[in-house]
């Protein structure tokens, strides 16, 4: 993409409709996405004095939502270290576990689950694709099964009668 000039094509669009704020994010976001996908976008940004240029944008679009979402989205991208998450360097979580590690996380366990109504035995186990946290009746009869996304996770704590 950097071949091909997309960047400087982005810069030009940005430069050309500042009254635009909705097209503006637009590019903006573009950019950011340029940022995460292409390694040789940043010194090629750089270069056409890209932050600056999205700052000067954002400071001129204060009211509206979309555009400083996504001028805060590339002024981020631009401050990371570069290099700091290259994807080909980043393993999937499933594969940086031992087999062994893997095929018990997938196969689950039983455990108690505690509510209002007392203790329920509910099979406990993490999807093939390590993708969410699943949990089933294991004495029903019916294939039930109810799913938690891993990113909806934000603390995990230990039980009232988990072992210290």
């Amino acid at each position: 993409l950097i071949e091909r000039q997309v960047h400087d094509a982005l810069m030009r669009i940005i430069q050309l409709n500042l009254e635009y704020p909705g097209l503006l994010a637009k590019a903006i976001r573009a950019l950011a996405n340029l940022l995460v996908t292409t390694p040789m976008a940043r010194p090629a940004l750089e270069a056409l004095n890209g932050q600056a240029i999205v700052e000067e944008v954002k400071a001129m679009h204060e009211g509206h939502a979309q555009l400083q979402k996504a001028a805060d989205a590339f002024l981020r991208k631009m401050a990371e270290i570069p290099g700091q998450y290259d994807s080909h360097l980043l393993k999937s979580i499933r594969e940086q576990l031992p087999p062994k590690v893997r095929n018990r996380l997938t196969s689950g366990c039983v455990v108690r689950k505690f509510g209002r109504g007392g203790t329920k035995a509910r099979h406990l186990s993490v999807s093939k694709t390590f993708e969410s946290v699943m949990w089933s009746n294991p004495k029903s009869n019916r294939s039930e099964t109810s799913f938690l996304p891993c990113g909806a996770i934000k603390e995990v704590r230990p039980g009232l009668a988990t072992p210290e």
